[in-house]
């Protein structure tokens, strides 16, 4: 008797279903992300959009033709009522430091602890858009 995945999906409880998936290598429907963007893995590492993902590649290039001092990946600002962690942070070579936060959707949350940062830390975020 064979049967599909669809079937036995339909047949089974959804908890039921998930250890079977698990046991079975059944692969899991991939979620959509919230705002549409396609997680993408460069370096081994996850980025949560292709935009995020070729800036690091520009900056790897920029710092191995020395044209950056150097660069970090997800630094955390603490705000009031949790924290916030930006896309990049660059120093360049004049030694200036850059907050860099790559945006295909500027959310309400987002403005409002963009705000907190320039108030608390005095640091403007640049943005690196779509």
């Amino acid at each position: 008797m064979n049967i599909t995945a669809d079937e036995l999906k339909a047949a089974l409880p959804p908890a039921l279903y998930a250890k079977v998936q698990a046991q079975l290598g059944i692969p899991a429907k991939p979620k959509r992300q919230k705002y549409g963007n396609q997680p993408v893995y460069v370096d081994g590492i996850r980025f949560p959009s292709r935009l995020e993902a070729n800036f690091y590649a520009g900056l790897k290039v920029a710092q191995d033709a020395k044209a950056i001092r150097w660069f970090c990946r997800q630094a955390r600002f603490a705000i009031e009522g949790g924290e916030w962690v930006s896309d990049f942070i660059v120093v360049m070579l004049d030694g200036t430091v850059r907050v860099i936060d790559c945006k295909g959707f500027k959310t309400k949350g987002y403005r409002h602890q963009k705000r907190q940062i320039r108030q608390r830390y005095s640091i403007e975020i640049e943005e690196v858009q779509a």
